[in-house]
């Protein structure tokens, strides 16, 4: 019985080491989870100014384009001008997307990280309840323990007693046949 206690009570320990540890897993994704979504904030503001840009730059390259006058050069700086604003544009654009898909992608890997400390706090939490199952179990079997021993105990003090009444009627038989 108490080999059975001990083992219970090491399965209830391990148990618990595994509810600890489900614990800090799912702490650890849920801040990963807060991380992506700060990610994903910050990449839709960087995808929100770029198209700003984008629309700015759009207007200035249209302007320029209709601009009409007797300087072929200034036309064409302005031109070239915005040609230019307009590409460094696309680019803050591109790099907002990619920011955006990268944020997305933690986000994902995140919510993934979360279902998985989610899924070893529901294994941790079965471990724990069997492992409460065996300590029950061992008590019981402590106690039966006990109950048998104390029987025992007070079996072997009747048969004593017998024995020693054995003996004295024995002796007083004794003593009556001699007589």
């Amino acid at each position: 019985a108490n080999a059975a206690y001990d083992q219970a009570n090491t399965a209830n320990t391990k148990a618990s080491s595994g509810w600890n540890q489900a614990n800090t897993a799912t702490t650890l994704a849920q801040s990963a989870y807060d991380q992506a979504n700060t990610a994903n904030v910050t990449g839709q503001a960087a995808f929100d100014k770029a198209n700003s840009a984008n629309v700015l730059a759009q207007n200035a390259y249209n302007y320029a384009n209709t601009i009409s006058g007797s300087s072929g050069s200034f036309i064409s700086w302005i031109g070239n001008t915005a040609n230019s604003a307009f590409a460094h544009a696309n680019g803050s654009f591109s790099t907002a997307n990619s920011g955006l898909s990268l944020a997305a992608l933690a986000f994902n890997t995140a919510n993934s990280g979360v279902i998985s400390a989610q899924a070893a706090f529901d294994k941790a939490n079965s471990a724990n309840t069997l492992a409460q199952n065996a300590y029950n179990a061992a008590n019981t079997a402590n106690t039966t323990a006990n109950i048998v021993s104390s029987a025992f105990g007070q079996a072997n003090a009747a048969y004593d007693q017998a024995n020693t009444a054995n003996t004295k009627a024995s002796s007083g038989w004794n003593q009556a046949n001699t007589a």
